[in-house]
């Protein structure tokens, strides 16, 4: 086993051993190979869709209260934070694998959006954002004054 392969799995052991379960492996600027991956956090798991002139965001978020998440548009990214809270201290635990954790997931927007006109809804666990595409200035011709 080569040397940069064992740093990878020690680190995933030592992010096991603090209860980070839920880091996994993606490739970072898309180049393959071991040395390329890089811990990214995945939680909440989203979808990022177009559907009629509106970018939607979908996102897992079972357990978590609607006050508790926030969301904001800046430079082209779309912030999603909250925190997820399922650790109850009057039970007495026999399996405990969700625990408590506050998330912050960064999505770069594929286009420009009219973020001051984005519509959330929450329903069954699942969080959905709705940013209509921000519409394209018509081109207008400038006449030229001599």
């Amino acid at each position: 086993m080569d040397l940069e392969k064992l740093k990878e799995w020690l680190e995933v052991a030592n992010l096991y051993q603090q209860g980070q379960f839920w880091n996994v492996y993606q490739q970072k600027d898309g180049q393959s190979g071991s040395s390329a991956h890089v811990l990214q956090e995945i939680f909440p798991r989203c979808d990022v869709y177009d559907f009629e002139n509106n970018l939607i965001l979908e996102a897992e978020l079972p357990g978590v209260s609607a006050n508790e998440i926030e969301v904001t548009v800046e430079n082209g990214q779309l912030v999603l934070k909250g925190e997820c809270k399922t650790l109850k201290s009057t039970l007495q635990y026999y399996l405990k694998e969700r625990p408590n954790r506050k998330f912050e997931k960064t999505i770069t927007l594929p286009y420009p959006v009219e973020s001051s006109k984005k519509k959330c809804s929450y329903k069954d666990g699942i969080f959905t954002i709705h940013l209509p595409k921000k519409k394209q200035e018509k081109s207008v011709l400038i006449p030229i004054v001599e």
